[in-house]
């Protein structure tokens, strides 16, 4: 799979695309995502033109592949959907891959160009959103569609979710997430106790 020879207008080549592609990125780069993608299938002959043209939710299936590869997990790829259907040293199960995206109207994640970062709450608040909305859409996703395959029936599922859904999302770490899973942001501590 050719992953860096463009296929769609350069106009609609994706920011990340772009800078990964930069002459002076690109030789490593382009080892790297080759590695994770040897023997990656495209199901449904679009992924090339979707990882250059919208570039991060392929960016994580190819990373969550390449991590499946190296945990000794292999993938059957055989299948339309859910993305992976795995079988590893400790039984079978199913994982989705989803990221989250900035909101309509929003500034992009690629839009660094800031008089001034945005404060630490506003990027953790929107990032929960965020992420509540793509695990939501999945676990519906599974009630709806996936759980009536006979392949996905009975085997664990787990949703595999990163964050792209603002400028400086990286900088939120796990405290989105733990507040998704957990609805909790801070540790509680009583003066005068050990933790």
């Amino acid at each position: 799979m050719d992953l860096f020879t463009p296929v769609v207008p350069q106009e609609r080549l994706h920011y990340n695309f772009l800078e990964v592609t930069q002459p002076e990125r690109f030789e490593f780069t382009s080892e790297v995502l080759n590695n994770w993608a040897n023997g990656f299938k495209d199901r449904d002959n679009k992924f090339v033109q979707e990882f250059q043209k919208t570039f991060n939710s392929s960016f994580w299936e190819l990373y969550l592949f390449a991590c499946f590869k190296e945990l000794d997990c292999s993938p059957n790829l055989s299948y339309p959907s859910p993305d992976f259907v795995l079988t590893s040293p400790y039984g079978e199960f199913i994982a989705e891959a989803t990221i989250t995206q900035e909101p309509q109207d929003y500034r992009p994640e690629s839009d660094k160009a800031m008089v001034e970062e945005p404060r630490m709450v506003d990027i953790i608040r929107l990032s929960t959103i965020r992420l509540l909305n793509s695990i939501t859409t999945k676990v519906d996703r599974f009630k709806k569609l996936y759980s009536t395959y006979p392949y996905v029936q009975n085997k664990p599922f787990v949703i595999c979710v990163s964050c792209f859904d603002q400028p400086f999302f990286f900088k939120q770490n796990y405290l989105a997430i733990r507040r998704v899973l957990y609805a909790y942001d801070q540790l509680l501590t009583i003066p005068g106790t050990q933790e």
